[in-house]
């Protein structure tokens, strides 16, 4: 499980593209959803640099949804068995067969795509879907039924009603915004459902993976250390079925209910070292007090972007949780609350702008140098030369090098933090031995071709990345 070889790109999120399957970007306008293996990426980044290699005993999601956080875990090998678990059971049902019964699953989709496409009225075809789902009484056959309406409901979002059947909604949406529910063109083609059930119930088929319906607290019990869990509640601004009797999930307990056991499941996931990860919410400070906090009261949260331009949900600042004994390898875009928002409860826009300022810093050099007379085509060539090897090997982010009309040389030079330059970088001393021979007697040539009788100092800052040549 090496960090830096996770490979995610051939994975389209599965055949069930519900808003819960984290291998997607959020709806645009249209309620279409498209893969997008950065959010994954990220997450497993953060939990392989920090488990060393090792694999977990178990890697246990309570709130699967369409299970596409333990898909992943299951495409880098994160554990031993994997226990995937939702309040819907019908959800999980579908699962199961994808992974006891592809065929199955593959020709009652099929004939239903077959009958959609030939029917007169598209949307009163999808209408009788959901009421033939919510009249049959067999798991089974809702099971079969249930991909279709998902891929064929804006952004994979269902509603539920009190006795648990789906019920269809038009009008407002998010924000005021309005939309068609109904989306007349899935999210997946015929080709790519069939393809996704078949790959999706092979790799089911090679892991030990067990499958669990009912209350997340029950499966989280079994946690112990060595373990993993992944978490991903119902965020708090949510439209929750337990206020207006008809929401987004099928859920067991209010909002509060739900914040207070998960701030006692963190609490004993820390005290006892069992790893986690959580995602709970975008930022708005009118839901502070869904943010969890450690024993002084400090929040312990940590920002990550989430949504692109022409999202339905706009652009805001997911926030994570992560055990307190991980840290963030650099170059990841995550970063603690405290540092992006200060004392303040800011806008989530301002918190945004401040989150991008942050992502984009960067520690600068700048060496100032006049090159003896003769020496600058030499002087030139070693430097792109040097500065080649340090962006593809040692972590610098890029550099540049300019001539002034006075005739000084400055040598751009961008790192992620000093730590990182000061442990790579050979300095004014001779070259250093861990440099390959050719990159060696090309900092000599460097030191050989300016003029010490005018030698300047460094200078370095903190910059914004983007103020300074890419390389």
């Amino acid at each position: 499980m090496n960090p830096s070889a996770i490979q995610l790109t051939q994975n389209h999120g599965g055949p069930l593209h519900y808003l819960g399957n984290r291998y997607l970007t959020l709806p645009d306008l249209t309620g279409h959803m498209s893969p997008d293996t950065s959010w994954l990426n990220e997450h497993f980044s953060v939990l392989l640099a920090n488990n060393k290699g090792q694999k977990y005993k178990k890697a246990i999601e309570p709130f699967a949804g369409s299970a596409s956080w333990s898909m992943a875990a299951m495409e880098v090998g994160l554990a031993e068995k994997y226990i995937i678990n939702d309040s819907n059971k019908i959800l999980i049902h579908t699962l199961q067969l994808i992974r006891d019964n592809p065929a199955l699953i593959k020709a009652s989709y099929a004939a239903l795509i077959e009958k959609y496409n030939v029917s007169i009225s598209k949307k009163d075809f999808f209408l009788e879907v959901i009421e033939n789902y919510n009249q049959t009484t067999e798991h089974e056959e809702k099971s079969l039924i249930l991909p279709f309406i998902i891929n064929h409901s804006w952004g994979g979002i269902l509603f539920y009603d009190k006795e648990l059947n789906i019920i269809y909604r038009e009008g407002e949406l998010f924000e005021g915004k309005n939309a068609n529910r109904f989306l007349e063109h899935a999210n997946l083609s015929l080709e790519m459902f069939l393809s996704e059930i078949d790959r999706v119930s092979n790799l089911l088929n090679a892991n030990q993976v067990s499958f669990r319906s009912g209350d997340f607290m029950e499966v989280i019990s079994s946690a112990a250390p060595g373990d993993f869990v992944a978490l991903n509640p119902p965020y708090p601004e949510n439209e929750h079925s337990t206020f207006k009797k008809a929401g987004m999930y099928i859920e067991l307990y209010s909002p509060e209910k739900l914040h207070q056991n998960l701030v006692h499941i963190i609490q004993h996931f820390e005290s006892q070292g069992i790893h986690y990860y959580m995602t709970y919410g975008f930022y708005n400070p009118k839901f502070k007090n869904y943010v969890l906090t450690n024993e002084n009261q400090q929040p312990i949260n940590y920002f990550r972007v989430l949504g692109y331009e022409h999202c339905a949900f706009g652009i805001g600042l997911d926030q994570m949780y992560f055990t307190s004994q991980f840290s963030i390898p650099k170059g990841i875009n995550i970063f603690k609350a405290e540092e992006v928002l200060g004392t303040q409860d800011i806008t989530p826009e301002e918190a945004l702008e401040q989150f991008k300022l942050l992502s984009k810093k960067c520690f600068a050099v700048i060496y100032r140098a006049f090159i003896k007379p003769g020496l600058e085509i030499e002087y030139q060539k070693a430097w792109h030369q040097v500065a080649s090897y340090f962006v593809t090997y040692r972590g610098a982010l890029g550099s540049c090098l300019h001539k002034t009309n006075d005739g000084m040389w400055l040598a751009y030079s961008r790192w992620p933090d000093k730590a990182t330059r000061d442990a790579s970088w050979p300095g004014d001393n001779a070259p250093s031995e861990m440099l390959p021979n050719e990159i060696r007697k090309a900092v000599i040539t460097i030191q050989e071709s300016i003029d010490q009788t005018q030698k300047l100092p460094e200078i370095t800052m903190e910059v914004v990345n983007d103020l300074l040549y890419s390389n």
